[in-house]
């Protein structure tokens, strides 16, 4: 697994390669939401006034029941630099547009960003899935 510092470089490489795949993290770490169907269809009304606080429609959700999640300081700050806090209530906040991403979006994104980590020596072959990278890491992502 990846020390603290190992986690930071893995992030800041995300961060200047693909800003939607590093918000995606911060959120799925950051507020433990999945990231294929609870992350990727964010939209603004999912947040309150100050984007303090998500709360999932049951049709979004795993398991079919309504969730309340704080969104962390760290968290926060990046979703307001990437002016999701500004999109009309309908949009996306990653395609900030009405319609998300399409489903294998975010798992796309993460397959080019990790083989060019992977070349870098950034992460480990035997670690290269997101999930994995942080399973043991508590506390803030980045």
């Amino acid at each position: 697994y990846y020390n603290n510092e190992e986690i930071k470089e893995v992030l800041n490489f995300i961060k200047n390669d693909h800003l939607n795949l590093y918000l995606a993290c911060l959120i799925t770490y950051g507020c433990l939401l999945r990231p294929h169907q609870e992350v990727r269809n964010l939209t603004r009304s999912d947040f309150n006034k100050d984007m303090s606080l998500i709360t999932l429609k049951g049709k979004n959700t795993k398991n079919g029941k309504n969730r309340q999640v704080p969104v962390p300081p760290y968290v926060l700050e990046e979703l307001i630099k990437f002016q999701s806090h500004s999109l009309p209530d309908s949009y996306n906040i990653f395609s900030k547009s009405v319609k998300p991403f399409g489903v294998y979006y975010l798992s796309t994104a993460w397959s080019r960003v990790k083989n060019k980590m992977l070349g870098k020596g950034i992460i480990k072959k035997d670690v290269c899935q997101f999930k994995l990278l942080c399973s043991k890491r508590k506390g803030k992502a980045g």
